[in-house]
């Protein structure tokens, strides 16, 4: 195997690694973002519920 076909190669793994990485950190974002959202949209109903009594 060529020094060419090994950098490559590794090349490929660091670029396939950071690609899992990116994806795996926008996922958990997501999971926050939409967290946060369902506790003031929560939030927002029980003080709603709270105006009626």
């Amino acid at each position: 195997m060529s020094w060419r076909a090994r950098l490559s190669k590794r090349w490929l793994l660091s670029t396939q690694l950071a690609t899992v990485l990116a994806v795996s950190v926008l996922i958990c974002a997501a999971i926050v973002i939409t967290e946060s959202q369902i506790y003031d949209i929560f939030e927002q109903t029980r003080i709603l519920d709270l105006r009626h009594f």
